[in-house]
């Protein structure tokens, strides 16, 4: 029982990390857009 518990632990950090990992990504590539829009005239 312990044992899959801490599996489900080590899952759901290791979701979480992707999920801010991506989201930072979104939040690069919203500012990378913006900046190129405002390149072009």
């Amino acid at each position: 029982m312990s044992k899959m518990y801490n599996h489900l632990l080590v899952f759901y950090d290791y979701k979480n990390k992707i999920n801010r990992f991506n989201s930072g990504l979104e939040k690069k590539g919203s500012l990378i857009l913006t900046f190129q829009k405002r390149k072009t005239p």
